[in-house]
């Protein structure tokens, strides 16, 4: 984890600084340019929940799936989730839900059952 992430989560959660989102949304920023997988799932998840930038599901789709792209299982995770629901996106995108969700658990990640 780069510097920038780790320091994103004190901003994110007010872990010894002041909570500040913004911040935190920028410090995740700077650690993108190091292909770094958990800064991409933390900016897809402040665009989802509306952290230091406005709501946008699917700029937090489209993060999840570069973070799910470069090793994140969280991501891919959080990504199926919003394909399944269509929470936010034009439409849901179940096939490509279930995929997903198949992908997890062939990895081992036995709490994650494929949902019928």
């Amino acid at each position: 984890m780069t510097a920038n992430v780790d320091l994103g989560k004190h901003y994110l959660q007010g872990d010894g600084v002041e909570q500040n989102f913004e911040e935190a949304f920028r410090c995740f920023h700077a650690a993108v340019a190091t292909q770094s997988a958990e800064a991409m799932f933390q900016i897809g998840a402040c665009y989802q929940n509306g952290s230091g930038e406005e709501k946008d599901f699917g700029k937090a789709a489209e993060r999840y799936r570069k973070a799910a792209m470069v090793g994140s299982w969280s991501a891919l995770l959080n990504l199926a989730h919003l394909c399944e629901t269509g929470f936010g996106l034009k439409k849901k995108y179940p096939l490509a839900a279930a995929a997903f969700r198949r992908k997890i658990a062939a990895a081992g990640y036995v709490e994650v059952k494929p949902r019928k």
